[in-house]
């Protein structure tokens, strides 16, 4: 068993008891209210810190005392969020604004309605040992990338990468682990902190430092908005004093995503939660908790119509709202 395997699999029985004592003595009360409404909410990926706001909102009750009985669905590999909430099967879905101004253009009827996370973490790692210490670096390589991304074109257009290759990223660590050349897309917040805690020594470039700065955005479809302004507030009011309450105290929040996700450790939980806060992802400048900003989002659709990926003009303004995020400060959450 490696390094990386033992980390995963570390007080993984311990975890999971403690995760399914919080969930029956947390959840079961506002489950059964069938006077709650029923909201469904698909991620991005599994359970983990980058979605844990909503777990905590979940297990500490913001949602159902905001009348809501909250469903998160998890969404593997090569699986696509936005086409799942237009067409109506999810009432939200986590994602990054870019593919939301992409799907827009495309006549995909997606809205972001509040900023999950501040910064999109996504970012490329390398070994310490290589001698790719800035993005210009990468000509000449070759990126374990998902095929599409649109960060991606941004890049090679700016550092002028005309001889970068690309394959499929794999989503596992045995690649980069067994090859010391090898260099793989990350999130910041994930693969390179639990690297660095088994004795991997490594780098990561932020995408975010190019200029290529997209959110992590809550978004829905233009017919539920529509026709539930109210679910809407209230969702995106519970889950940002979700995402406050996290960033306090992980703790029942940790405890569901491992309860959810046996992949998980309650080390790469506390790494990654450490990296939320370090890079301030969640709360930004300072009390930025859910915030959209139409200037940012202006240069994000100008970035992507430069590079072709959206292929003609339309009203952007129309793919992200700011009616639903609160503009005082909410109260602190309690429980």
């Amino acid at each position: 068993m490696s390094a990386l395997e033992s980390v995963r699999s570390r007080r993984g029985v311990l975890q999971l008891v403690r995760g399914l004592i919080l969930f029956v003595v947390g959840l079961s009360s506002a489950s059964a209210d069938p006077a709650l409404k029923k909201v469904t909410l698909l991620l991005d990926w599994y359970p983990e810190a980058e979605n844990a706001g909503y777990f905590y909102a979940l297990t500490h009750g913001l949602y159902a005392r905001a009348g809501l009985d909250v469903q998160i669905s998890p969404i593997g590999p090569n699986a696509s969020v936005e086409p799942q909430v237009a067409l109506g099967k999810y009432d939200f879905g986590l994602g990054s604004s870019d593919q939301v101004l992409i799907a827009r253009s495309r006549g995909i009827p997606l809205v972001a309605v509040m900023g999950s996370l501040q910064h999109d973490p996504v970012g490329v790692m390398v070994h310490a040992s290589s001698p790719v210490h800035t993005f210009a670096d990468l000509e000449g390589q070759t990126l374990a990338v998902q095929p599409g991304v649109p960060w991606l074109a941004y890049v090679v257009k700016k550092y002028h990468l005309q001889h970068l290759k690309t394959t499929p990223l794999n989503f596992d660590y045995a690649s980069f682990l067994q090859n010391p050349n090898y260099i793989q897309q990350c999130f910041i917040t994930s693969e390179p902190p639990i690297m660095q805690h088994t004795g991997v020594r490594v780098r990561a470039l932020w995408v975010k430092d190019t200029g290529c700065d997209a959110y992590m955005a809550l978004e829905s479809s233009d017919r539920f908005v529509a026709a539930h302004p109210d679910t809407v507030r209230a969702f995106v009011a519970a889950s940002i004093a979700g995402w406050r309450g996290y960033l306090e105290d992980p703790n029942a929040a940790d405890a569901e995503i491992l309860r959810r996700n046996p992949a998980m450790t309650a080390i790469q939980l506390e790494l990654s939660r450490k990296a939320l806060l370090d890079y301030h992802l969640v709360d930004g400048s300072g009390n930025d908790v859910g915030r959209l900003d139409a200037a940012r989002l202006k240069n994000q659709y100008t970035i992507l119509r430069d590079l072709n990926v959206i292929d003609k003009d339309y009203d952007y303004r129309k793919s992200f709202t700011t009616e639903f995020i609160p503009t005082a400060s909410s109260p602190r959450p309690s429980g």
